[in-house]
């Protein structure tokens, strides 16, 4: 005579074929952004799977067009950016607290611009942006210098006043009729740091030549 015999189920949550995982690793938020009024920042962001950002001069115009709508929609002060080819870079200070919905706006709206105009679809951008909050004269100087000689280590050009697709030679007056409201960078802070009462562009590219030769 046979007797039921009751088969246990294994219990899944405790089955040695469970993976084990701690879920705050794997799903790590992300960190919130440092947004303060009267921060100063230095913002990049790059093009999906190494792309061009820009694929010719219309391209770089329009960005700098709508470079100049956030500035001046957000209230920020440009201190200084540069255009590269998979990227960019700008360093910019906030009054209001509004830095990432500046950004999300500056972005989005390239990527809109540069998918309808090349009548491609999917992500321009490979992420959010990054950016490094700027404190103290020293860093300021530091973050200016990486923009503004970035061409220059990329073997873009020789000198960065050579790169037309940066703030540098308005901050130099070598562009006495600027296209854009924005390509007179606010460059009050670097001469202030360097010491500099004039807007002389001698004491700005001794610095560089010095800088650039360390």
């Amino acid at each position: 005579m046979s007797q039921n015999r009751r088969v246990p189920v294994p219990n899944p949550s405790r089955s040695s074929l469970a993976p084990s995982f701690t879920p705050s690793v794997l799903f790590m938020p992300r960190q919130p952004r440092r947004q303060e009024s009267g921060l100063t920042y230095h913002v990049f962001a790059k093009a999906v799977r190494e792309e061009r950002l820009y694929r010719d001069d219309f391209d770089r115009i329009e960005f700098l067009r709508l470079l100049g709508e956030t500035v001046r929609a957000f209230g920020w002060i440009c201190h200084a950016y540069c255009e590269m080819t998979t990227h960019y870079h700008a360093l910019l200070t906030t009054t209001e607290p509004n830095i990432a919905a500046g950004m999300q706006a500056l972005n989005s709206r390239h990527a809109e611009y540069f998918n309808r105009r090349h009548g491609v679809t999917g992500h321009l951008f490979r992420s959010r942006y990054g950016d490094v909050v700027v404190e103290g004269d020293g860093h300021f100087l530091s973050e200016y210098r990486y923009i503004t000689r970035n061409p220059v280590a990329a073997g873009l050009c020789d000198e960065p006043d050579q790169w037309r697709w940066s703030s540098y030679r308005a901050t130099l007056g070598l562009i006495t009729k600027p296209t854009l409201p924005h390509e007179r960078p606010n460059a009050a802070p670097v001469f202030k740091v360097l010491g500099k009462s004039t807007r002389s562009a001698s004491p700005l590219r001794r610095w560089h030549a010095l800088e650039g030769a360390a």
